[in-house]
């Protein structure tokens, strides 16, 4: 393993996701490689945030704790997902044949408000119901699972547009970089399982729903784009965080 390189590539992958500032060696090679670290950059942007959460707590409580825990994460990747999911269903809500012009659209729709009105409430309520233990485990695993589901749907769908964020690395997800992607995915759901054994078995069956739901709009487009890939990434966050609260209450 040549770790210079592979240095490159998790730095690139933080360069990507986050606007976290890295003296990343940009170039396309990197950003293939890239890909299998996702969800190593999620589980440190869930560590952050449930370190946060904890945090503050006792000063604010639950409730704020938990939103101030989101906002952190909107600010360190831009709410790059976020705006992925809003444009994502200001798509679903226009006709197959502009459903793609329409998510390219700046502009901010009616669905597109509704979907991170529901995706920041759920997140936002089933934060401040977890225990910290719960809590910082399940952001952990929320964030690097959710990145994880990324790779995988790139390997099962084509690339929906000619062009766009994620077309040089439409071709990456291949067997060695969804597998790896995969496990370490797979590691931090199973440190949260520490808190349970069931919780990574309920929160794999709400990651497979994401998937399903992801399905529904690669087949109205033609297959994933960019945006997809983000509310794709919420989708997940949400039903690891639901598999946490269904076990704690």
């Amino acid at each position: 393993m040549d770790l210079k390189k592979e240095g490159r590539a998790f730095l690139a992958a933080i360069e990507f996701l986050t606007r976290i500032p890295v003296r990343a060696a940009w170039s396309e090679d990197a950003a293939r490689a890239s890909l299998k670290y996702y969800p190593a950059v999620g589980a440190g942007l869930g560590l952050v945030a449930g370190l946060a959460f904890v945090a503050v707590s006792p000063v604010f409580g639950a409730t704020v704790s938990a939103i101030l825990a989101i906002a952190l994460t909107m600010v360190l990747t831009g709410a790059l997902h976020e705006d992925g999911l809003a444009d994502t269903w200001d798509g679903m809500g226009a006709s197959r044949d502009s459903a793609l012009d329409v998510m390219r659209d700046s502009r901010l729709g009616s669905f597109g408000a509704l979907s991170l009105v529901v995706a920041l409430g759920l997140k936002s309520a089933t934060l401040s119901s977890l225990v910290p233990a719960v809590a910082v485990l399940g952001l952990i695993a929320a964030h690097s699972a959710s990145r994880g589901l990324i790779i995988l749907a790139m390997a099962l769908h084509p690339y929906a547009r000619a062009e766009g964020a994620a077309a040089s690395v439409s071709s990456a997800a291949t067997r060695s970089n969804v597998a790896m992607a995969l496990a370490l995915s797979a590691a931090a759901l199973v440190g949260l399982g520490s808190t349970d054994m069931a919780l990574p078995i309920i929160a794999v069956a709400g990651l497979a729903l994401a998937l399903i739901l992801h399905a529904f709009h690669a087949r109205r487009l033609g297959g994933y784009t960019g945006d997809t890939l983000g509310a794709l990434q919420q989708y997940g966050e949400v039903a690891v965080l639901l598999a946490a609260l269904a076990l704690a209450t």
